[in-house]
């Protein structure tokens, strides 16, 4: 089963950085909508999918965190 947010070795692959908390500058410079978790940020899926194919969606409405704390 997919996960419904981008596990971390992705969001490496997508912003070049380790830590979440670069993780998190990156991806705001980006313009990228996220969720933040102490440092790490949560990016749904669905969200990442459209944006790398050149979509501009918005931001989704937000998590339900309580399955992932």
């Amino acid at each position: 089963m997919t996960p419904l947010v981008l596990t971390h070795a992705e969001l490496v692959e997508i912003t070049g950085k380790e830590s979440g908390a670069a993780q998190c500058r990156v991806l705001t410079r980006m313009g990228w909508a996220f969720e933040r978790v102490g440092s790490r940020p949560l990016v749904s899926r669905a969200y990442a999918e459209r944006r790398l194919a050149g979509e501009q969606p918005r931001a989704p409405a937000g998590f339900d965190l309580a399955a992932v704390r």
